[in-house]
Order: structure tokens, then C-alpha cells, then sequence
């Protein structure tokens, strides 16, 4: 109860403070007040298409992130156990790492449109993230474990059910902890600037045309409320996932 009264008592203060803020520009164009956002919020709930339009972006963004996930498990898998394979990848995972995102937003408009973009981003964001975490996972397999493996010759998913995935888990938790949001940032981001028709990432664009930041607000608002909620479902099924595998 105390800390729920604490961060009520925080949000007001910002609150407040962004009231003050708008009230002093004078200007509900550039910073629509938190009233302002409040009512934009209110008719925008009211339309079928705002859902539409969330629905659209999450699916998309979660896509792209599952997409992603799966496949740095596979390349982390690989690199972990053969460092050829690792040396082989490796420029590929360190490009996805340090290449700004807008090249590769620019050059997959070029290549593919803009309908799957924010998949395609999202995937590229969480790849190289949880490559590492599984690779590092693996290489970081205490040796007598796998000494005792093969001398009491357990089998190959027992190995990896109680010897790697244990080992592998607290990285891998903790990346897609972070993942999550910045599949969702990048997804956006990459909306925007491909107009992606039907999404957040378009609506954003329109909103910052016509000039209706209580509708800018309200969409950012609301991306940042779903990244909330799909960051808890995805660390609720990983807690799930571990508890069964490792019982």
C-alpha cells in the first residue's frame, strides 16, 4: 500500500509539473495539457479504428520479436558450441549490434515496402541480444557438470534441460526483459518513417501533420501502455516455462 500511495503521489507531481509546463507555453499545439490528452484519450476509445490500429502495430512488433527470439536462440545454440560457427557469425550478429536501425529501416523500405517493416525491425533488434545471452550461456557451462554428464551418461536433453538451460535462463530472462520495449520503440519508429498505413507509427506522423499533439500524446501513451502489458505476459510465461522445465 505504501509503495502504490508513493507512486501515486509521483505520478501527480509530473503530472502537475507537465500542467504547468503547457499553461506557461500557452501554446495546446506544441503541449497539449494533461486534460487535453485525457479528452483525446476519451474519443479516441470510442472509435473502432484506434483498436484496429493497436492491434495492427502489437501484432506486427510481437512478431518480429518471437521471429527474433527464435532465431537468436538457434545462432546462439551454434556459436556456443562450435567457434567456427561463432567466427562465422559474427559479423553478421555485430552489424545487427552497431548499425544504426534507421539504415536498415531505409534500406528494407528500399527492398521489401513498408507493410512488415516494424516485424522485420523488431526481429533485428532482439537477435543479436539474445545470441549473446545463449552464447554466453553455454561457453559459461561449468566443465566438471559436463564432465559428470558424460560419465554418468546422461542423455542430450536432460543435459540440456538441468545442465545448460538453468545456466542459460537468468541472461536470457533479462534480455527479453529489455527487448520487449525496444522492439516496441524501434517497431514504432520504423512505422513512422515508412507510413505503415493502419498503424501507431502512421498515426504519430499524421498527428505531428496536422499539428494535434493531445493525439501525438495519446498514441504514444497508449504504445507505452501495451509494451507495458507484453513485457509482464512475456517474463509471466518465461517464470512459467522455468518452473516447469526445471521441477
Amino acid at each position: 500500500m505504501k509503495k502504490l500511495v508513493k507512486n501515486l503521489v509521483v505520478i501527480l507531481i509530473w503530472l502537475g509539473i507537465w500542467q504547468l509546463i503547457s499553461m506557461f507555453t500557452g501554446l495546446e499545439l506544441l503541449l497539449a495539457s494533461p486534460v487535453a490528452v485525457l479528452r483525446a484519450f476519451c474519443r479516441l476509445l470510442k472509435t473502432k479504428s484506434f483498436y484496429a490500429v493497436i492491434l495492427t502495430s502489437t501484432y506486427r512488433i510481437l512478431l518480429g520479436f518471437v521471429i527474433g527470439t527464435c532465431i537468436g536462440i538457434i545462432t546462439g545454440c551454434i556459436s556456443g558450441k562450435s567457434d567456427m560457427l561463432s567466427s562465422f557469425l559474427k559479423p553478421v550478429i555485430q552489424l545487427m549490434k552497431s548499425l544504426p536501425i534507421a539504415v536498415f529501416i531505409i534500406m528494407l523500405l528500399m527492398w521489401f515496402g513498408s507493410k512488415w517493416i516494424s516485424t522485420i525491425i523488431s526481429a533485428i533488434i532482439v537477435i543479436p541480444l539474445i545470441h549473446f545471452a545463449v552464447m554466453d550461456g553455454i561457453k559459461s557451462t561449468p566443465v566438471k557438470f559436463l564432465e559428470m554428464a558424460q560419465v554418468y551418461r546422461v542423455t542430450g536433453l536432460r543435459k540440456i534441460r538441468y545442465i545448460y538451460f538453468p545456466n542459460i535462463y537468468s541472461r536470457f530472462y533479462s534480455q527479453c526483459k529489455t527487448t520487449v520495449g525496444m522492439c516496441f520503440k524501434a517497431g514504432v519508429s520504423a512505422e513512422v518513417i515508412g507510413l505503415a498505413s493502419g498503424t501507431v507509427g502512421s498515426q504519430l506522423y499524421y498527428s505531428k501533420l496536422y499539428l494535434t499533439s493531445d493525439e501525438l500524446m495519446c498514441w504514444g501513451i497508449s504504445v507505452m501502455l501495451v509494451s507495458f502489458l507484453c513485457e509482464k505476459l512475456v517474463l509471466l510465461l518465461l517464470g512459467n516455462l522455468n518452473r516447469k522445465i526445471v521441477k
